[in-house]
């Protein structure tokens, strides 16, 4: 059947040297025209848990517009805009698409690892896991998830997922 696998990633207001920043994390999630060159026939996303891509973008906007960062020296700053931001997590399923269509026992499979998945973010992220969404557009289920830490400082939050906790 293939692999399953989880890919984290943080992401900043500013572009990386890739071009990639939040602006187009969300934009190829949410299927924005010109954004999923590699999507054949682009599909809306489907909301699993919390919010539209629409409100995680004016959230994370808003947070980053509002938060003040403290220096060593006591003194204020506003979040730079090449601080990732923004944690992101795609998660996929190893069924192809054709086989959740065509068999309802492997659908059953997705969707109890889509529970599953959701009850593990839940647990890692609470308040923080803003949005879950599913794409059934590729070639297998996936779903991709936006975690906004209350004090902005994505890349934390990732090397704290990747070593197994808070």
């Amino acid at each position: 059947m293939g692999y399953q696998f989880i890919h984290l990633e943080a992401y900043a207001r500013k572009n990386d040297k890739a071009g990639r920043s939040v602006g187009w994390v969300l934009d190829e999630a949410a299927r924005e025209p010109g954004a999923s060159p590699h999507v054949a026939q682009p599909l809306p996303p489907e909301i699993v848990h919390g919010v539209r891509l629409e409100e995680v973008r004016r959230l994370h906007d808003e947070a980053c517009a509002n938060t003040k960062v403290v220096l060593a020296n006591g003194k204020e700053r506003a979040v730079r805009k090449d601080q990732k931001s923004l944690l992101t997590i795609v998660a996929s399923h190893p069924a192809s698409m054709d086989c959740v269509r065509a068999d309802t026992a492997v659908a059953a499979d997705v969707s109890a690892w889509e529970s599953r998945t959701l009850e593990w973010l839940r647990a890692q992220y609470g308040d923080n896991l803003l949005s879950v969404i599913r794409h059934v557009d590729e070639s297998h289920p996936h779903l991709h998830v936006y975690v906004l830490p209350a004090d902005l400082r994505a890349a934390r939050d990732h090397a704290l997922a990747l070593a197994g906790g808070r």
